[in-house]
């Protein structure tokens, strides 16, 4: 049997545009004024007040079919009587009533071809945590992995039209299409058996990501116990899904919450952890020893002879460092996350449940460091010209912004300096100002162009001649 996924169709390939409700009124105004034969509907458009825009605009998409019959509830929380809010499970019986269930949350065209795909996928899931509950509850009879649907939760900042900060919770199905190179290379035609299984990428984002909620970040800052209320309120959802299920056409169809992912503070915030990044001492010794800053292992964690703690260096970098062995030793949070709940998960790694952003983990922490130590050490070696170090600075900026002009890249940085490398001394450990991880892609791409133009071929210097393979391994990963 092949995989089920298909190539992509004129509809899904169609690139949607994105505006304000503003200007898609003004649009329809200019099209009545030139077209006296102009649709019935882009008149009643045209006819919203810019002010009302926003309300106006999702009162005639309501009018005309054009939006999804999603029922929203209101809840109590963050100072707000009519807090908006959207179960999962209310999405997921939506998709089933308007058959875009498959499509929509495992990439399939249908049921049976899904039920293929699932069998595969939890085959493979077992060989990898054979001791997740779900299994257990399987062999029980209370749900069949055939029918089991995995997703994953994400939690991100986002902004708001006034530019304010967002939190928002959405949910996405695990299994998709894969990628538009996945796709055009056809591994979609591949047999179940053999098939690496698409990520959910392909498709327009609204209809493939689920949004459950926002709030303003200030919001929530206010009014802390309300977060974790949300979250009681999604992860009870969650755990009904994964335990009674939705019901469709006479039998069961249940959704299993695999974990949550987003960046660092989201996943802290999610998860209430009492080890994170921003625990990383800040001197050489201190009163309060640190209790490690990392919540799957005890990596930071200083020695304390009142508890009995030993240190354990998160910058062991070794083939067998200290910390690998404290990997899910010790749970990083007091009291079990309100967003884990009664779902259904590996008791043995409960703290795998917070999924890592490799991308954020690299484009906004690794390669800020490494790039902005190696061009720190560029500038300090002999290879440029004698000259101050801001003279330095300014032949790599000249550099920078002739490549990026060449390449059509985005100047995200203005120049490299100083400021930017947050490089102010000799002694200072170099770390890059700017906080867009297509920043990071584009100092990459220019620090692989001068190590080709200045160090390879050009130097013996074993400091500088060390940056190139580092280079290649991060472009191998990533």
């Amino acid at each position: 049997m092949e995989w089920p996924w298909q190539p992509l169709t004129s509809y899904d390939s169609c690139v949607c545009a994105e505006a304000p409700c503003s200007h898609v009124v003004e649009l329809a105004r200019a099209e009545v004024q030139t077209n006296p034969n102009a649709d019935q509907r882009l008149r009643v458009f045209a006819g919203i007040r810019i002010a009302d825009a926003e309300v106006g605009c999702h009162q005639v998409f309501q009018r005309y079919g054009l939006s999804a019959a999603v029922e929203i509830e209101k809840l109590e929380l963050f100072g707000m009587k009519d807090f908006p809010y959207i179960p999962f499970s209310t999405w997921a019986q939506y998709l089933l009533d308007t058959n875009r269930f498959t499509r929509q949350l495992c990439g399939c065209r249908d049921f049976n071809t899904m039920r293929s795909v699932l069998i595969e996928f939890w085959s493979r899931y077992h060989a990898l945590f054979p001791n997740h509950e779900i299994f257990s509850k399987a062999d029980a009879g209370e749900v069949a992995l055939e029918r089991t649907v995995p997703f994953f939760s994400h939690t991100d900042e986002g902004r708001s039209q006034k530019h304010d900060p967002l939190w928002v919770l959405s949910c996405h199905g695990a299994l998709g299409r894969g990628t538009r190179l996945y796709l055009k290379m056809r591994k979609h035609r591949k047999a179940v058996g053999q098939n690496e299984m698409g990520l959910n990428f392909v498709g327009q984002t609204w209809s493939t990501q689920f949004l459950l909620a926002t709030v303003l970040k200030r919001k929530v800052e206010d009014f802390d116990t309300s977060l974790e209320l949300l979250l009681r309120k999604f992860s009870e959802d969650c755990s009904n899904l994964a335990t009674r299920g939705l019901s469709h056409e006479g039998q069961t169809i249940w959704l299993l919450h695999l974990g949550t992912k987003g960046d660092l503070p989201a996943l802290n915030k999610a998860g209430g952890f009492t080890r994170t990044f921003l625990n990383v001492p800040k001197r050489p010794s201190t009163k309060t020893p640190c209790e490690g800053i990392c919540f799957l292992c005890l990596g930071g964690q200083e020695s304390n002879p009142r508890t009995g703690a030993a240190d354990v260096p998160y910058e062991d970098l070794g083939e067998n460092p200290i910390w690998e062995g404290t990997m899910h030793s010790v749970e990083p949070w007091t009291q079990r996350p309100e967003i884990v709940g009664n779902t259904p998960v590996n008791h043995a790694r409960l703290a795998d449940f917070f999924c890592l952003d490799l991308w954020h983990c690299f484009h906004l922490g690794v390669c800020k460091h490494f790039v902005a130590s190696a061009l720190a050490v560029i500038a300090e070696s002999g290879l440029l010209p004698r000259s101050s170090m801001e003279m330095k600075f300014q032949s790599m900026t000249r550099e920078y912004r002739d490549f990026c002009r060449d390449q059509k890249l985005p100047l995200w940085i203005t120049e490299i300096s100083r400021e930017t490398l947050n490089f102010p001394q000799g002694s200072a450990l170099p770390l890059g100002k700017w906080n867009k991880g297509s920043c990071s892609t584009t100092m990459m791409l220019f620090l692989n162009f001068y190590c080709n133009k200045f160090i390879n071929g050009k130097t013996d210097d074993p400091v500088l001649l060390m940056i190139v393979p580092c280079f290649l391994v991060f472009i191998i990963f990533f």
